[in-house]
């Protein structure tokens, strides 16, 4: 009588399975928890010090960049990644930056206490179009309009003033 030893080799194997998903899961936690960080700061002071190169207004054009710089912050939601619809091989790589006045630190604090939720409308909104859609560089001004009507809608605490997209890469 011969002895079976299939049993034995599916038992191992599930086991190894197992094993493997939990540290791939474990590896995509860090990655996104690490990555997912959102990350706020003010607009860089380094032009304050600076002189503007091409002087129009004069020393006035130069106070108003300054006023501008102590007032407003961005906040970044960088790489998000979608899938357009109705093209399954294709995606596109996002960043959004997000504008808003400094003083208004609730705002500041609501942004970043919603930011998964902010994320995930981005990214709801950009899978709802098409390919074409997206790469149509005329859209750009209505996306920013649209993000920036969508996030205001779940703001209490003010408003976003300006949405940026320094990054959009579709393939």
């Amino acid at each position: 009588m011969k002895k079976n030893n299939y049993g034995k080799i599916n038992m191992l194997v599930i086991i190894i399975i197992v094993v493997v998903q939990i540290i791939i899961a474990g590896v995509i936690y860090f990655i996104i928890a690490n990555k997912g960080d959102q990350k706020m700061k003010p607009i860089k002071t380094e032009a304050e010090k600076k002189e503007p190169v091409i002087e129009q207004g004069g020393a006035a054009e130069n106070s108003k960049s300054k006023d501008y710089i102590k007032e407003y912050m961005v906040t970044e939601l960088s790489d998000i990644v979608v899938n357009p619809r109705n093209s399954p091989e294709s995606f596109l790589v996002v960043s959004i930056a997000l504008e808003h006045q400094t003083k208004n630190v609730n705002l500041a604090t609501e942004l970043k206490n919603k930011d998964l939720l902010i994320k995930d409308r981005i990214l709801t909104y950009f899978s709802l179009l098409e390919k074409e859609e997206l790469q149509d560089i005329d859209n750009r001004e209505k996306f920013k309009k649209d993000i920036k009507k969508e996030i205001n809608s779940m703001l209490n605490e003010g408003k976003v003033t300006t949405v940026l997209i320094p990054q959009f890469v579709i393939q």
